[in-house]
């Protein structure tokens, strides 16, 4: 399923039909396919984009531009396969998750394909029912590249728990719900500090960086910000 101009879901049925694994929203599965430019088979690790459903596992993968890097080569791979092809993937795993029954608040802060694994969680918190709240701020070039859109803005409006900012870097101007720029989370500290709130981070590593910086200077104790890089390297902040 398209959902931006360069990010594409997948729905990832068990071919023997049986029970899959259960998972934390915010987890990731990993993927290995065979790369003919490469002639073996090259590993990536993907998202999980839902809550749990019992029937598939759902990724949603930026098609890089780069197809002579790892992350370009298995994207545009993945992007040209067809309804019935097999893949092999593993079970899903990673540290990076909220806990479903938790009652603290969430703030959610997202760079790009980072919105992934955080719309997971979001998903996940319409199924428990609570009543917790949930920040959401997005930051992406503009509206092509937006994934999940029409998804989240009806989440928005229609479940008073959940606020969300999108910030686009290219608008022509400023509306009820998008601001052009980026993230600059002292500019919106009245409606992200909260009481007992836990902070979730996914993007690019300047943008954790920069996002994880803000946090502190912030007075927000390094044990209630969590993040994860959606890149080779290892982000060590703490």
């Amino acid at each position: 399923m398209e959902e931006s101009t360069e990010i594409k879901s997948f729905y990832l049925k068990p071919k023997d039909n049986k029970v899959i694994a259960e998972y934390l929203p915010g987890q990731f599965i990993s993927v290995k396919m065979f790369i003919p430019s490469l002639g073996h088979e090259q590993p990536r690790q993907y998202s999980l984009s839902s809550a749990f459903s019992p029937d598939y596992y759902r990724i949603s993968v930026k098609k890089e531009q780069n197809k002579d890097l790892p992350d370009g080569m298995v994207s545009n791979t993945l992007h040209q396969k067809n309804i019935g092809d097999e893949i092999w993937v593993s079970a899903p795993a990673g540290i990076f998750y909220a806990d479903p029954l938790s009652e603290d608040p969430l703030v959610l802060i997202s760079g790009g394909i980072g919105a992934t694994p955080l719309l997971s969680m979001l998903e996940t918190k319409k199924k428990t029912l609570q009543d917790n709240t949930i920040i959401w701020l997005h930051s992406c070039r503009d509206e092509k590249v937006h994934a999940f859109k029409n998804h989240v803005e009806d989440l928005n409006r229609n479940n008073p728990w959940l606020t969300t900012h999108i910030f686009y870097e290219t608008i022509d101007r400023d509306s009820e719900t998008i601001k052009k720029g980026r993230i600059d989370l002292h500019k919106m500290k009245e409606e992200i500090l909260i009481d007992k709130a836990k902070y979730y981070i996914c993007g690019p590593e300047a943008f954790i960086k920069a996002q994880y910086n803000s946090l502190i200077e912030l007075g927000i104790g390094k044990e209630n910000i969590i993040y994860e890089e959606f890149g080779p390297q290892l982000l060590h902040l703490n």
